[in-house]
């Protein structure tokens, strides 16, 4: 091994090849972050599921004394929307971390975990309470914003390596 990094190390020097690390800052709290972050994002999921599992109870909360079976209908179409897309959120957001595309940027894993961990207590307490699903469609945001964090992350990682490699030297 001490041969083959010699060996290297002369081959990098012949080819006038120089590697620049940035030093990492690391927090006292960096070793919780990751899986504060998957607790989070599971526990939104799952508050979603169990959303979609609770609509028949849920969406009368949303109508007056007297409804009409198209009211009924459309609220029931309204809260599947507003959950499909938030699961559809938290999927792509799951699919990024699992892939390790944010998986170790320590201030976007925060925001997500918070945003993971709001949405997911909201919509457990507008299930518990029959909330209206007008507060469905609100706690999208919380879905929202990690999948931005996410998008954005993911392209800063992609453009790095193209600006370095077209950057005149």
């Amino acid at each position: 091994a001490l041969l083959l990094t010699k060996a290297l190390s002369e081959c990098l020097f012949f080819f006038d090849v120089t590697f620049t690390t940035v030093p990492r800052m690391e927090s006292p709290n960096s070793g919780i972050v990751v899986p504060l972050r998957f607790v989070c994002t599971t526990f939104h999921l799952i508050a979603v599921i169990c959303g979609l599992y609770l609509i028949p109870e849920v969406a009368p909360g949303s109508l007056a004394l007297q409804y009409t079976p198209e009211d009924y209908a459309w609220v029931c179409s309204s809260l599947v929307a507003a959950l499909l897309l938030t699961m559809a959120c938290i999927l792509l957001c799951g699919v990024g971390f699992l892939i390790g595309l944010s998986m170790f940027n320590e201030p976007c894993s925060v925001v997500q975990s918070a945003c993971h961990f709001l949405g997911g207590l909201g919509l457990c307490v507008s299930t518990y309470h029959a909330g209206h699903h007008v507060r469905v469609w609100q706690l999208l945001a919380l879905g929202v914003l990690p999948l931005l964090a996410e998008v954005g992350n993911g392209l800063y990682v992609v453009r790095s390596p193209i600006i370095r490699f077209c950057s005149p030297p």
